[in-house]
């Protein structure tokens, strides 16, 4: 080797002789250090963020479908709760009507048989069976009307108070019937029992089938 060959031996980049020459070329599908980035490079940041847009969206839309189903629901219950007011509102209209009426049909009854509003109940059991028959339906039927009214009107004192009134006439019956036959005033509400009972005590002193009754004292 001359002195000439060793010396381009040392200079940088000079070719081997007997080596293959260098690809300089880039690998094929890269860019070299530093180049134009890929297009995955160029584009992968932006479809992640577009990723998590469509995410927190879809997250959203799910908020907002449950609080429109809550709402809807909250707005089913008052509808309900209205319709149950209103109808609430109607029975207890529909039962004030019907007390009213049923009352209005023993004032009528009273008013056709003046005899059993205001009997002589001694002379009653005395006389014709099938008027002591009709006496005691025409009880009845005062005793249903002041039940009706109690119930559909319980802060009302004034329906007590006419029931009350009406009720000094058919003492007599009443304490003999329960005596004999409990059961008669046994077939009305509770409420009504206990007033007829108050009554029956109120006149036990004045009125004789009150004050000796044979099988229970009031």
């Amino acid at each position: 080797m001359t002195m000439r060959d060793a010396e381009d031996a040392r200079t940088p980049g000079a070719a081997i002789p007997g080596a293959p020459a260098a690809d300089t070329q880039p690998a094929h599908g890269g860019e070299a250090a530093g180049g134009p980035q890929s297009f995955w490079q160029r584009h992968g940041n932006s479809a992640q963020i577009a990723t998590a847009v469509v995410g927190f969206i879809t997250v959203v839309v799910a908020i907002v479908a449950v609080a429109g189903a809550y709402i809807q629901i909250s707005r089913v219950d008052r509808q309900i709760e209205a319709i149950n007011r209103q109808v609430d509102a109607i029975r207890d209209n529909s039962r004030e009507s019907t007390a009213r009426q049923i009352y209005l049909g023993y004032l009528q009854l009273a008013f056709s048989n003046p005899q059993f509003a205001q009997p002589k109940y001694a002379q009653i059991k005395a006389g014709n069976a099938q008027d002591l028959v009709r006496y005691e339906s025409y009880v009845s039927y005062f005793l249903y009307a002041c039940e009706e009214a109690f119930a559909a009107f319980p802060s009302q004192r004034e329906w007590h108070l006419s029931c009350e009134f009406d009720v000094e006439y058919h003492v007599a019956f009443l304490c003999e019937k329960d005596d004999t036959q409990p059961g008669f005033v046994g077939t009305y509400s509770e409420k009504l029992q206990q007033f007829v009972k108050a009554q029956m005590r109120r006149h036990r002193d004045t009125v004789p089938e009150c004050g000796q009754r044979k099988k229970r004292p009031l």
